[in-house]
């Protein structure tokens, strides 16, 4: 893990430099739902690290936070992740299903169902001009 770059307030005090981004798309906006504290939803940021810029961060974090799956128990996600991800999944599967006019779009919304994590991220990149 990378040493955070910091710094010192005007009266001392040690301060660490942050960078997020407000992600919007069609009066639409990304959120996060922390696995680790503290919980509940929030915007992409994180420290800025040494040798680092603001847009590097930002850029780094949205990576961070887009992974899938997480090996070992030092990364950034946990078992929850999974649950979240199979919920996803079963929600996204009954939207596409339920749009389906036919036996075969039905069979294409479950495919979509499968993949919709690639195509939010590639979505995302692609409106980062990334």
């Amino acid at each position: 893990m990378s040493k955070p770059k910091e710094g010192t307030t005007r009266d001392g005090k040690l301060m660490h430099f942050s960078a997020g981004a407000i992600i919007e798309r069609d009066e639409k906006y990304l959120l996060i739902d922390r696995a680790i504290p503290p919980f509940g939803f929030a915007g992409v940021a994180g420290h800025v690290d040494e040798g680092e810029g603001g847009r590097e961060a930002v850029l780094r974090e949205i990576k961070e936070c887009s992974m899938k799956c997480c090996k070992g128990r030092g990364g950034m996600c946990n078992g929850a992740a999974s649950g979240v991800y199979g919920l996803g999944l079963i929600g996204a599967a009954i939207y596409f299903i339920g749009q389906a006019t036919t036996f075969w779009m039905g069979v294409l919304g479950v495919l979509k169902a499968i993949v919709w994590p690639a195509m939010l991220v590639y979505e995302l990149l692609k409106f980062l001009n990334v």
